[in-house]
């Protein structure tokens, strides 16, 4: 799945095969519609994973600082844990989205498998995305209960200087 080199036209015999096969490529209007929508959302799903990957990068800063703080106890740092792991499952995930994905000179010689084959992948990306999805919602809300053990355990241990 994530060879460097699958679906490139390396060398100069895949390259003059690969732009052969284009030439040869007969589309009608419907394909045409079919490819490009395919391939809009393909673009979409890389852009809401592209801002799903930077939200994770802020939770999992907001986390790393609450390592570094003091206070909250095993059970803050057990939910620390949790939401950094949670943000960081979320991210490989997301990773996983926007790998490259380009039409190989054999997919050309079958326009509808070629449309089923870009289905394939929208459809698992989409998964994909949506389970990160969940683990970034639960990071975040594992990151509000760390803020909420914080703000206890500062009112707890602070309780007797407003005395």
């Amino acid at each position: 799945m994530y060879n460097i080199l699958d679906n490139l036209p390396v060398g100069e015999k895949d390259k003059a095969d690969h732009i052969a096969a284009l030439k040869l490529l007969p589309l009608d209007n419907v394909h045409l519609w079919c490819f490009d929508h395919l391939y809009n959302t393909l673009t979409i799903l890389d852009q809401k994973a592209a801002s799903l990957l930077q939200f994770n990068s802020i939770i999992t800063a907001v986390f790393t600082v609450l390592f570094t703080s003091a206070g909250g106890g095993l059970f803050s740092l057990s939910v620390n844990c949790l939401g950094l792991s949670l943000s960081m499952l979320s991210s490989l995930y997301l990773l996983s989205i926007i790998w490259v994905h380009w039409s190989s000179s054999n997919d050309f010689k079958d326009r509808d498998n070629h449309i089923i084959r870009l289905l394939e992948v929208r459809l698992e990306r989409t998964i994909r995305y949506r389970r990160a999805w969940q683990y970034a919602v639960l990071s975040f809300l594992s990151l509000i209960i760390s803020f909420a053990s914080y703000a206890y355990f500062y009112l707890l241990n602070n309780e007797h200087v407003a005395q």
